[in-house]
């Protein structure tokens, strides 16, 4: 009887085997294609997202960039200085303000046209952000006004570098048509005192640059740094 019994076994093995393998084998390819399909919606969606963050850093930077000069705008700078304001009321930190002012700014565009005052303000742009460290912010602060945030700087050292700007403005050269453009600027100077918050420090800054302009349209005109 064990014969037969194997035999009839055997027959129904054989008659089931290729029936089984075909639903392994859609069973195995359902999987892998579902695996596949999931695979790349999962992909197409994590590279849409880091597009997507990307595109919103970009849009962030350039709100707080001001196109003509790269340097940080109004709204940069205020952005920047809410979280130095926490850093500095937890002691970690005191800041100086450089606060400048192009002299003869509405004159310049009177004269040779905005294109040209556009180039002046864009220079000027450049040379301060070439004289800023790593850790300071330079910002056009509006119109021809600019602006320099010194981290760990005291009035000293934030004079100094106002100097520098100074300077540096004073031997720039605008070129038009073979005529050469004088570029002088006027800057106010203040440093942090303590406990004091940083919209304090601006105003300091802001009425030291006041009276640095008031210096140059004074009978001797000239321009200077004062704090």
């Amino acid at each position: 009887s064990t014969p037969l019994y194997s035999s009839a076994a055997s027959d129904v093995y054989k008659r089931q085997s290729p029936h089984s393998a075909a639903i392994l084998f859609r069973f195995w390819a359902a999987y892998l294609i579902l695996a596949w399909i999931s695979f790349s919606v999962e992909y197409i969606r994590h590279q849409t997202r880091q597009r997507l963050q990307a595109t919103w850093r970009e849009l962030d930077v350039q709100a707080c960039t001001d196109e003509l000069t790269g340097l940080a705008n109004r709204r940069g700078l205020k952005e920047y200085l809410g979280k130095q304001e926490q850093r500095s009321s937890q002691g970690e930190g005191s800041y100086a303000v450089i606060l400048g002012d192009m002299d003869d700014f509405k004159q310049i565009n009177d004269r040779y046209g905005h294109d040209v005052g556009d180039r002046v303000l864009a220079t000027v742009g450049k040379l301060i952000s070439s004289l800023a460290r790593a850790d300071d912010l330079a910002a056009r602060w509006g119109g021809e006004e600019f602006l320099l945030l010194l981290a760990d700087t005291d009035a000293e050292g934030a004079k100094v570098l106002a100097e520098k700007v100074r300077d540096c403005v004073a031997t720039s050269k605008i070129l038009v048509g073979g005529e050469s453009i004088d570029l002088t600027m006027s800057l106010g100077v203040a440093a942090q005192q303590q406990d004091a918050p940083l919209s304090a420090l601006l105003k300091s800054a802001d009425t030291a640059m006041y009276k640095a302009c008031l210096l140059y349209t004074s009978p001797s005109p000239r321009d200077a740094t004062l704090s």
